[in-house]
């Protein structure tokens, strides 16, 4: 796209690939759930089905037998769609009296706003998921307590009791790192190699076998409410959660002569599911 206003700086292709590049630069940033599910692209239609396969039990095997099938159960389990969008306006008149560069602000806000907008659709997955591995009740390791390492034990023997491969991650918020990061097993280096209390952070960081993923509090939501007081985090494994896209985060700036302004947005279509129930448990955390 190419515009040319009398008296005015025009907007050109390398200046539009020029803000699709910092919104893509922005989004990997922001997104934190993404790297850590199964991912499918290019969908076409309003779903995508991700298939699972049972297990197998093997028999005893005598000479000159037929093997008897073993039957797998093959099931489908569906991401459907849904559209994000968002957007805002640059005024020419007043993009001509400040030197902020807001296409370049929204470019990030609008990135960003795309990365919690998805990191949503796989909690609210997460949430609705049922007959999981099991759940790891508030008073674990003390009555109402928060996130703690008999928590993060109890969680890990779910998944391993039930097979859960073993790339495994824990979603939690700031009131979960807090008692995270007060227990000696996870901030003390007789126990780990990070450094949980020199950094304050246990973000992609590993502890009892999980890859930590702390969000922060979302206006799309974040992590659930249970019951009052009791929010829920989840662990999980990452070929238990799928994410499908038909849209990947994408951007335009379109000049809208009705309001003299350039709209600059982005788009996403997108869905997730939990494939696998078995490879998720719930980890309930108390907050005061």
């Amino acid at each position: 796209m190419s515009l040319s206003l009398a008296g005015t700086p025009s907007t050109t292709n390398a200046a539009i690939a020029s803000y699709d590049t910092e919104v893509k630069l922005a989004y990997q940033g922001a997104s934190v759930l993404r790297p850590r599910v199964r991912v499918k692209t290019g969908v076409v239609g309003n779903s995508h089905s991700f298939h699972k396969l049972g297990a197998g039990v093997a028999s005893q095997h005598t000479s000159h037998e037929l093997i008897t099938p073993a039957d797998y159960a093959h099931t489908k389990v569906a991401a459907t769609m849904s559209n994000w969008r968002i957007g805002d306006y640059t005024d020419l008149f007043d993009q001509a009296e400040t030197t902020v560069d807001e296409r370049a602000d929204l470019a990030k806000s609008n990135a960003m706003a795309l990365g919690r907008a998805e990191d949503q659709l796989i909690i609210d997955a997460l949430d609705a998921a049922t007959s999981l591995a099991g759940t790891v009740d508030e008073d674990i390791g003390g009555t109402n307590t928060p996130i703690n390492a008999d928590k993060l034990r109890r969680a890990k023997r779910y998944l391993v009791a039930k097979a859960a491969g073993g790339d495994h991650s824990l979603i939690i918020n700031a009131v979960g790192l807090e008692g995270a990061l007060a227990e000696t097993e996870i901030t003390s280096a007789d126990y780990q190699t990070m450094r949980a209390l020199v950094d304050a952070d246990l973000n992609n960081k590993k502890a009892f076998g999980f890859s930590f993923l702390v969000i922060e509090d979302r206006a799309e939501g974040g992590l659930p409410l249970g019951s009052a007081n009791i929010r829920l985090c989840f662990a999980f494994d990452r070929s238990a959660v799928g994410l499908a896209t038909a849209i990947e985060p994408q951007t335009r700036v379109d000049f809208i002569p009705e309001r003299a302004s350039w709209l600059s947005q982005g788009m996403l279509k997108a869905g997730a599911c939990v494939i696998d129930s078995l490879g998720v448990v719930e980890v309930q955390s108390y907050e005061a």
